[in-house]
C-alpha cells in the first residue's frame, strides 16, 4: 500500500517598498498560513535586480564594455541600467558597423548573459 501525499498551495507575496501597512499584512498573511496546512507561504520583501555580467568578465573588459555601452547604445540608457534590464539585443549590435570582432564578442556576449540569466519581476 502506498502513502498519497496531499498537494500543497504555494502562495508568494512580493513587495518593492515595505512600509507599515504592508508589514501589517504580511503578518495578517502568515497567521492565515500557519492555520492552513495544505499552504507555503513566501514572502519577498524588496526584490532586486541583480548584474551577472560583470562577475565573469575581467577588470578590463568591465572597463571595455562599459565604455561601448555609452559609445554605441546611449540610447538605451546608462551601462547600469542596460545590463540590470537586459536591453541589450543581437538586433540592436547587429546594426553597430563600426565594432571590431573582439569588441563585438565583448557586447554580444553581454546580451547573451542577460537574455539567459536576467532576473525579472512579477506584478
Amino acid at each position: 500500500m502506498t502513502a498519497q501525499r496531499g498537494t500543497k498551495k504555494l502562495v508568494i507575496v512580493r513587495n518593492d517598498a515595505p512600509d507599515a501597512d504592508n508589514i501589517a499584512a504580511f503578518m495578517l498573511l502568515l497567521q492565515w498560513a500557519k492555520n492552513a496546512p495544505d499552504v507555503e507561504l513566501v514572502i519577498i520583501f524588496e526584490p532586486r535586480p541583480v548584474d551577472f555580467s560583470l562577475v565573469i568578465l575581467k577588470p578590463d573588459d568591465q572597463k571595455q564594455l562599459d565604455r561601448l555601452l555609452k559609445r554605441h547604445f546611449p540610447e538605451l540608457g546608462n551601462p547600469l541600467k542596460i545590463r540590470l534590464n537586459g536591453l541589450l539585443t543581437e538586433q540592436a549590435i547587429s546594426q553597430v558597423t563600426n565594432l571590431s570582432e573582439e569588441d563585438r564578442t565583448l557586447v554580444s556576449f553581454e546580451s547573451f548573459i542577460f537574455t539567459s540569466f536576467r532576473v525579472s519581476s512579477v506584478g
